[in-house]
């Protein structure tokens, strides 16, 4: 899971990243979720076969902000430990400004509408934070069975 730091608490400002894997559904090897799973769950070593819906229609990792409300940031990730983020959640669609803020541990970005992620296959495309919660999953998971179209024009 992921560990994140706060953000102006002191400390080192090193190594910072918004970038994160994607666990899948869970974030876990669990054998009821197994076709749900990410690249990156818990002690992975996902290997390129094992991605059988399609590396071109699996998200690697993504944009997160780590939280956030009225005056900025609520925590950062660590590009050395900060592991990945579950899709279960969806994506942060909040919007950067919001009073409320949003979650540390869900996906979304600072882009009006959009988060970038990587695709196993190495492309970088954008998905809209108001994308279908069972899509999102579906991207995430390594071999559910589904090919998802991934042009969200």
């Amino acid at each position: 899971m992921n560990v994140p730091i706060a953000n102006d608490s002191g400390g080192d400002r090193l190594g910072r990243t918004n970038y994160v894997g994607v666990a899948g559904v869970g974030g876990t090897n669990c054998p009821g979720l197994a076709g749900w799973q990410g690249i990156y769950y818990s002690r992975s070593q996902t290997a390129i076969g094992q991605i059988t819906d399609g590396t071109s229609h699996t998200v690697m990792f993504g944009e997160a902000l780590g939280g956030r409300h009225a005056e900025g940031r609520l925590y950062s990730f660590s590009w050395m430990g900060c592991g990945a983020v579950p899709s279960i959640g969806g994506m942060d669609a909040s919007g950067v400004w919001s009073p409320l803020g949003g979650r540390w541990y869900d996906f979304g970005s600072a882009h009006p509408g959009i988060a970038q992620f990587c695709y196993a296959d190495g492309s970088v495309r954008a998905i809209p934070v108001q994308v279908d919660i069972y899509v999102f999953i579906l991207l995430s998971g390594i071999a559910d069975g589904e090919v998802i179209d991934v042009s969200f024009d």
